[in-house]
């Protein structure tokens, strides 16, 4: 697990930045376009860092389609949601992730939409993310929601070996496909 972890890590860094400017344009076109993404009036997203498929562009669609936005926050134990209305003052978290000051926890109701970041994924819908289990760990906790992980398309595989403990995706969505469905 961890070498193909490290190995999709290592190509999804060595993209060409003109190249995921516009797997990242694709990504956010069959993002949005997805009847259910229309729908949702809460989404769950994380804010990407520099090497993950851009969620900023996608955040910001849903401020201006009047959707409420919450973004993780990461203690040393575990993770929670926070509502944020702007991007603007946030603080790097000590994983170097932005996030809200705020304590203010929020768990998803079962119609809301779930976007989470990932290393490597299969057509299955299994996931690695990134080691820690953080999403694992609170997705068990919560309600049902429709889950879609972001990723460019070479990080999506045929087969990954899963734990009982992975959560699965609903659906992938790359810059050339969308696994799962609606």
């Amino acid at each position: 697990m961890d070498d193909i972890r490290k190995d999709m890590l290592s190509l999804r860094k060595a993209m060409d930045s003109e190249a995921r400017i516009k797997a990242d344009k694709a990504i956010f076109e069959n993002l949005t376009g997805l009847e259910a993404v229309k729908k949702a009036k809460r989404v769950f997203t994380y804010i990407s860092t520099k090497y993950e498929a851009d969620t900023v562009s996608f955040i910001n669609w849903c401020f201006k389609e009047g959707k409420e936005v919450f973004v993780p926050v990461t203690l040393k134990e575990r993770m929670y949601f926070s509502k944020i209305e702007t991007l603007d003052g946030l603080k790097k978290s000590k994983m170097g992730i932005p996030e809200p000051e705020s304590t203010a926890e929020e768990m998803p109701f079962e119609n809301d939409l779930f976007i989470i970041p990932g290393s490597v994924f299969d057509v299955y819908g299994h996931r690695y993310g990134y080691g820690a289990g953080y999403y694992d760990k609170f997705l068990s906790n919560c309600k049902p929601v429709l889950k879609i992980a972001l990723c460019y398309d070479f990080q999506l595989v045929e087969k990954i070996a899963t734990e009982e403990h992975d959560i699965d995706m609903d659906m992938i969505i790359t810059d050339k496909r969308i696994v799962g469905g609606e």
